[in-house]
């Protein structure tokens, strides 16, 4: 966890490494549109909603595109010495 950069409390430390991103992407909108301004609020997840959450992201990375298939590494050829 990361400290606090105010007050070098250990809290959960997620929100204070996430806030620049995601001020960071909203940007291109606002200057665009100034008057909209989102509000973005951090939730508390359980372990359980975290692997959810990776388990989902993986999936639709995978399943977005039907037709493409991931590529596999190569298997290693073992020639043995004569």
């Amino acid at each position: 966890m990361l400290p606090h950069p105010e007050d070098g409390s250990q809290g959960r430390g997620s929100e204070y490494w996430l806030a620049p991103g995601l001020d960071e992407r909203p940007a291109g909108r606002r200057a665009l549109a100034p008057d909209m301004q989102p509000v973005i609020t951090f939730g508390v997840l359980g372990g359980e909603a975290r692997l959810r959450g990776a388990f989902r992201t993986c999936r639709d990375a995978l399943l977005d595109d039907p037709t493409s298939v991931p590529a596999l590494p190569r298997a290693r050829v073992t020639v043995p010495s004569q």
